[in-house]
């Protein structure tokens, strides 16, 4: 059932097997670990807005009744795994997440695979995957400028639109085209054997789901504006993950704007003392990576025309500021930490280039982000050091093609 594509006596670092399928099964041993943690991922970078909206409810609702298990047989199925289970959209992926005692694997196994592959989509289950996508909704509008960042994604076709309701049909439909093997990787962190491993994930293995068929595009709303904060917000494309200039690029947003020692941060918080809310999130889609920089600042301090210029002078700055020696090496410190513990001000799901390495499905998710990717589960320890190798003229270059595809957004506080 598995072709093995790393020696089973290296203990070292991470093994990789395949499943017959094709799903690569990555495995991090962890000896005298009391847990084990699996974690499946599934791409989602292609999708359209609407459908990473839909994508939202179907991930929620996954935990419902399968082919195999009525609802009450599988909640206490999960129930009985203890640990913790996850299912949510993180990023451009799916994340399903199950930790649990080692004593518990096989039915963690189960579990995973069952959700993953025979979701009924009932009516019980779609309610749970409303509330669950309601719950994130109250999350985002809460917490600036989150809810500004997705308007502007989903105006560039790289981040969830919204869309009220999603019936078992549709769930049904975008399951069937998304969630697949050749779309999959899986990652397991404990003290187990790949070989063990990849022998339990044997029903996984023999998923041969039929070839979808069309479906219809979904259409999504636009999401409604901010409550007391506007945001000045410049959006720049990049390379993709695991493309050869994608660390000088990452190294350049670091610069940009992540830390308090970043430029916009020196410049809008420090020099002009416009706001104490800056920053940058990623959309990291098949073709290409996307930086939003964003500024925002309380409703009562700004009105339209003075929010529109601000968004105009971040352009322009952004476009100017210079880059030397020191702003890259405290970007390129800043990047390795980051990505070595994560931010300790994150909040926000667990992702790429949000979370470190510390816990084991950060570790999990890692090594799977990277494969599914396309970049290989060996980019993951290669990363860091392709950063360390990064150099001026590679930053000042990311930042030169950057400002050539700059999309300024002002997101203007409703009124209360």
């Amino acid at each position: 059932m598995i072709v093995a594509l790393a020696a089973a006596a290296v203990l070292s670092g991470p093994q990789l097997t395949r499943l017959s399928n094709g799903i690569p099964v990555i495995v991090h041993r962890r000896p005298d670990s009391p847990s084990v943690t699996l974690q499946a991922l599934v791409r989602l970078d292609d999708l359209s807005p609407a459908e990473l909206a839909e994508a939202e409810v179907v991930a929620g609702a996954l935990f419902g009744e399968t082919d195999s298990f009525s609802l009450q047989e599988f909640r206490m199925l999960a129930w009985s795994i203890g640990g913790n289970v996850i299912a949510e959209v993180s990023g451009d992926c799916l994340r399903v997440e199950v930790t649990t005692a080692k004593s518990h694997l096989l039915p963690a196994i189960s579990f995973l695979t069952d959700a993953l592959r025979r979701p009924t989509f009932n009516r019980g289950a779609l309610e749970d995957g409303h509330r669950h996508r309601d719950r994130l909704h109250t999350f985002i509008s809460q917490n600036p400028p989150f809810l500004s960042v997705r308007s502007l994604l989903a105006s560039l076709s790289a981040g969830p639109a919204y869309v009220r309701q999603v019936s078992a049909g549709r769930a049904k439909a975008l399951h069937q085209m998304y969630v697949r093997p050749e779309r999959m990787a899986v990652a397991v962190v404990g003290d187990v054997a790949p070989e063990s491993i990849a022998t339990a994930l044997s029903s996984l293995g023999g998923w041969t789901p039929d070839l979808p068929g069309r479906m219809t595009p979904a259409k999504g709303e636009k999401w409604g504006s901010a409550d007391r904060f506007d945001s000045s917000i410049v959006a720049a494309k990049g390379p993709k993950a695991g493309a050869p200039d994608f660390p000088a690029w990452m190294t350049y947003c670091a610069l940009v704007a992540q830390g308090k020692g970043s430029a916009i941060s020196k410049e809008f918080r420090d020099k002009r003392g416009w706001s104490y809310i800056q920053g940058v999130v990623f959309s990291f889609r098949a073709a290409e990576s996307i930086a939003a920089f964003y500024v925002s600042y309380s409703r009562a301090r700004s009105y339209a025309a003075d929010a529109k210029a601000r968004t105009d002078e971040l352009a322009a700055f952004l476009k100017s500021f210079p880059i030397d020696e020191g702003a890259l090496t405290r970007a390129k410190a800043f990047l390795a930490g980051q990505y070595a513990v994560g931010r300790t001000e994150s909040a926000t799901r667990l992702g790429a280039f949000t979370h470190g390495h510390v816990a084991p499905n950060e570790q999990a998710f890692w090594s799977a982000w990277w494969e599914i990717k396309g970049a290989g589960m060996g980019m993951d320890a290669r990363f860091p050091e392709l950063v360390k190798a990064v150099t001026l003229d590679e930053v000042r270059n990311a930042a030169k093609k950057s400002a050539e595809t700059f999309h300024p957004f002002t997101d203007i506080a409703k009124p209360r």
